[in-house]
């Protein structure tokens, strides 16, 4: 466990918002002991930090009807997108560009029906792009994730990059 968001932990339920951009935050994302701290979070950024390893599943469940805007850019984290970000109902604003993320978008995004903005540039994604779950979405204004092809990342990419509203 590192020393650097162990504040995490000692957050009050009521808390709305909470930000730890640029702060030099290392270590991982505290997440089991904490989900039940931040229950009424509507945003949280974490950006600019060399924060390492997963995003912490739990908490994201635990936010699924409270967080509206979660950035989380410019750090270190690994591992996949969790299905569970799905879950977050009010998401407007999902931002996790420039860390070392694998896998694919899960397609649980489709049921982000409030969602505006989803970055994901610069990190290791691969595979399909959902299309047919993230274009149809009725707020969506801003898709950007590296679907070039001489990067060979997100294939099957229709309208990532570009503005995807009706």
């Amino acid at each position: 466990m590192n020393e650097s968001l162990i504040l995490i932990r000692s957050l009050r339920p009521s808390i709305e918002f909470l930000f730890l951009d640029n702060n030099r935050f290392t270590g991982t994302i505290p997440d089991k002991k904490s989900s039940s701290v931040m229950l009424s979070l509507k945003a949280w950024y974490m950006f600019g930090n060399q924060l390492t390893g997963p995003l912490p599943k739990q908490i994201l469940a635990s936010l699924q009807d409270t967080l509206q805007d979660f950035q989380f850019q410019d750090n270190d984290l690994t591992g996949t997108i969790p299905t569970e970000m799905g879950l977050l109902t009010t998401l407007q604003r999902m931002v996790g560009d420039s860390n070392r993320l694998q896998g694919s978008l899960p397609t649980e995004f489709g049921r982000l029906m409030e969602l505006e903005t989803i970055r994901f540039s610069s990190n290791d994604l691969q595979g399909d792009f959902p299309n047919d779950e993230l274009c149809f979405l009725p707020k969506l204004k801003i898709i950007v994730v590296d679907c070039d092809e001489t990067n060979v990342t997100i294939t099957n990419c229709h309208c990532c990059c570009r503005d995807c509203s009706p």
